[in-house]
């Protein structure tokens, strides 16, 4: 089976999941295109001296968070390629909130130690926390060119960058 197919039969087996067919579809159809970024953590792994194979689950976790993030983003941007245009905003909320609960469940099917699976934890929340603050003041219409970029960072690099930044009124930056 290819690495792709091993993330999806991964993803399958997140108790809920298959009780839910469009999720499985969604997740289906963005697994068909081989995202790169999926395979983060898989080459982290391998460089650290790892398996592919050990690595699946995170693979799953960035998989479902990113789709999740997309789906909120995409209603928010009115973007006309969303996946709500065909199933609708309640839709989309909805799979966008089980996306995000499946990526903290691919964490649990990990082999990892407790306390490693705690940090990763720790870490999506903060990552959809963070992001969910960014995608909040995104819909309060930045006044400025300066409270745009704070947005633009707070809802899009989380996902990517190594911990969350929270903001203060007034700009100033704490993590």
């Amino acid at each position: 089976m290819d690495i792709y197919g091993q993330i999806v039969a991964c993803f399958l087996s997140i108790p809920g999941v298959s009780m839910w067919e469009e999720m499985q579809i969604l997740f289906r159809r963005i697994a068909a295109g081989k995202p790169d970024h999926w395979m983060l953590p898989l080459r982290a792994c391998e460089a650290v001296g790892g398996t592919c194979e050990q690595a699946i689950p995170a693979a799953v976790a960035i998989a479902c968070a990113h789709i999740g993030i997309i789906l909120v983003d995409d209603m928010l941007d009115s973007d006309p390629r969303g996946e709500f245009r065909r199933i609708g905003a309640p839709a989309a909320s909805n799979l966008a909130c089980a996306f995000q609960s499946a990526s903290l469940g691919a964490v649990a099917l990990t082999d990892a130690q407790p306390e490693a699976r705690l940090a990763a934890l720790n870490r999506l929340n903060a990552m959809f926390f963070t992001t969910a603050l960014g995608q909040f003041w995104d819909t309060q219409s930045p006044a400025d060119e300066t409270a745009y970029w704070r947005v633009v960072q707070t809802k899009s690099s989380p996902f990517f960058w190594r911990g969350p930044v929270y903001w203060r009124a007034g700009g100033r930056r704490i993590h």
